[in-house]
């Protein structure tokens, strides 16, 4: 089967102190261990990772140290990065922050690559198509959502639908990615009925609001990722603001771990200690249509490691190549 991984490397690359450098080793190794257990299992993976740094006032030199960095980085974990040789799979976005895409041996590229950056998103998102062993080959993408802008965040998001799911011709697809806001998949809650009590079938979301309960405080940054109105006596109440996780769900996105009903986990919120949004999950995979029945497994790489390692948790999910569906519209 196939493992694809997402995992945010908190600033990989930015600075050269010792404490850095030990902890990019820290990064290094829980690849190494995702490499390692997809191939005692037989599995190939596909890792999308995001936050490689490299930053140049030249356009072009950024970008050469932008790929430099994600080959140095596919040494270092025994995977390879390469669609054409020399062309690192790096997408280099506006920023300093660059995201990319690795795979283990046995997988080849297939073309299909695609670099979104600019205008179109905040950060970046990088796109190749690869032959995995499926019928016909498979996209596979890596994206980093705006931090800042609801509604920017939104509109990125339709821009992720229409790279993953046009023309209609296209391959079927897996992005994962850092996507800043929490989503809006629904999951089945079944009901029940007693002699004294009935309850209906229901959709309620997967992801519970992180930013509401009991004792939720207001603080100024939850106007990147809440909406908010005032009652009469001019009391705020907010919730998470799941527009940008909407346009996903709508557009044909599914979200693995909502697909699979894993149980919930945070992928965020540990790093640094008293983070004000709480323990959350911002990371996700998600596949199209065809790839949804093919789904096989989900899980958070939550080690001491890997809490070492950055202030997000690897995720990947496992999914059968050869039950990919065709589209059926």
């Amino acid at each position: 089967m196939i493992r694809t991984g997402s995992y945010n490397l908190l600033r990989y690359g930015e600075s050269d102190t010792a404490e850095e450098i030990a902890r990019y080793e820290r990064v290094h190794q829980v690849i190494e261990g995702m490499r390692t257990a997809a191939a005692d299992a037989g599995d190939g993976l596909v890792l999308g990772v995001q936050e490689v740094i490299a930053n140049d006032p030249d356009p072009d030199t950024k970008a050469k140290l932008a790929g430099q960095r994600l080959q140095e980085l596919a040494e270092a974990t025994g995977l390879r990065c390469c669609y054409e040789p020399g062309k690192p799979a790096i997408a280099v976005g506006n920023h300093p922050f660059h995201v990319g895409l690795l795979w283990s041996e046995g997988i080849t590229p297939a073309g299909g690559w695609r670099e979104y950056a600019g205008a179109n998103v905040w950060h970046a998102l990088a796109k190749l198509t690869l032959d995995v062993g499926a019928r016909i080959p498979v996209q596979h993408a890596s994206f980093h959502g705006t931090p800042f802008g609801r509604h920017r965040r939104a509109d990125e998001n339709e821009r992720v639908v229409s790279a993953m799911t046009r023309p209609d011709d296209r391959p079927p697809g897996v992005i994962v990615g850092d996507w800043n806001t929490v989503f809006a998949d629904r999951v089945l809650r079944p009901g029940w009925v007693s002699e004294d009590d009935a309850e209906p079938d229901k959709l309620v979301y997967y992801d519970p609001d992180p930013y509401t309960g009991r004792d939720a405080q207001w603080h100024g940054d939850l106007v990147y990722q809440c909406r908010w109105e005032y009652d009469r006596y001019g009391n705020r109440r907010w919730q998470a603001d799941r527009e940008p996780g909407e346009v996903l769900y709508a557009g044909g996105l599914h979200d693995a771990a909502a697909a699979l009903q894993v149980p919930w986990q945070p992928t965020v919120g540990y790093w640094p200690e008293g983070d004000p949004f709480g323990p959350r999950r911002i990371d996700g995979i998600r596949v199209t249509e065809e790839v949804l029945p093919a789904l096989r497994g989900y899980e958070v790489v939550d080690t001491e490691l890997a809490r070492s390692a950055s202030d997000h948790l690897p995720i990947v999910t496992r999914y059968d190549q050869t039950a990919i569906t065709t589209r059926t519209t």
